[in-house]
């Protein structure tokens, strides 16, 4: 008889160690899934920070190029106005100022903070034709000014004239590289890098 209280002690026991490992493991459990849950919102709430910051840099990029392709788009214009072929007048051939530009400290620096490699490149191309081309047309405007006053000018207009299709066709065909590099990269199909041949 003096053995008889082992068994429900024993059982008593086992069942406490059972419960309190119960306890333990319930109490892990519910700190891994804490931990689970709050790995999950932490990585969903970085995921919505980058695509907040993404958009926000694609809507600065997409207002950049707008605003850099109004800019191009008017001087596209004017090169169709300088020295045309066919007018109705003798005063519609002339050389046309460039076309203002508004706020242009403004835009340039929103552009060029915001233009890719690949966008700078094709706009330097594009500033150097539109140079050309004024140039031209400031030695054609000097020449016809010293022919019809009668004056000797060793510069000669019909050379220059010669020359202005061609210079035209530089800016037509660089306005087009910066346009379809533009749709490009606001489509996601090109990543804006440098190329060496363009």
């Amino acid at each position: 008889m003096a053995w008889e209280w082992v068994t429900p002690v024993a059982g008593g026991a086992t069942t406490a160690i059972a419960a309190v490992a119960g306890i333990v493991a319930t109490y892990m459990s519910g700190n891994r899934q804490q931990q689970t849950a709050l790995t999950v919102a932490q990585q969903q709430t970085d995921s919505q920070v980058a695509v907040a910051r993404e958009e926000r840099q694609q809507r600065r990029l997409e207002e950049a190029y707008l605003g850099m392709l109004a800019a191009v788009t008017s001087i596209y214009y004017w090169t169709q106005t300088v020295y045309p072929l066919m007018t109705n007048t003798p005063e519609q051939f002339t050389m046309p100022p460039l076309p203002e530009l508004p706020d242009n400290e403004e835009k340039e620096a929103l552009w060029t903070a915001y233009w890719s490699p690949r966008v700078e490149q094709l706009m330097d191309k594009w500033r150097t034709a539109v140079r050309a081309l004024q140039h031209a047309g400031l030695v054609i405007g000097m020449a016809r000014s010293f022919e019809e006053s009668g004056r000797e000018s060793r510069l000669n207009s019909s050379d220059w004239l010669a020359k202005l299709p061609e210079l035209k066709q530089a800016i037509f065909d660089a306005d087009k590289r910066i346009r379809d590099q533009v749709r490009a990269e606001l489509r996601g199909q090109h990543d804006g890098h440098l190329e060496t041949s363009t």
